[in-house]
């Protein structure tokens, strides 16, 4: 849990891919599909990094990110927010 006095985790993940399916949306935010080796596929945003467009769809590379629930037409799944690409 997180709250006061308890920050909201930062996680990192190396080598990930993206899917084939990451875009960029309103000129300025990537709408990510990410895999990882051996685990299943996660969706996200970068909000203001659709310039790193062209190095995340060419390249494995590393990521920081928080986890958020996303709810959508009564369906709730887990996304990443990224906070920064290596």
């Amino acid at each position: 849990p997180f709250g006061p006095g308890n920050r909201r985790p930062v996680f990192v993940s190396r080598n990930v891919k993206d899917t084939g399916n990451t875009k960029v949306v309103k000129d300025e935010h990537l709408k990510l599909s990410l895999e990882q080796k051996h685990s299943p596929s996660i969706n996200g945003i970068g909000f203001w990094m659709g310039n790193q467009y062209d190095k995340v769809t060419k390249e494995s590379f590393d990521i920081c990110y928080v986890l958020e629930p996303n709810h959508w037409r009564g369906k709730t799944t887990l996304n990443i927010n990224l906070k920064d690409i290596k």
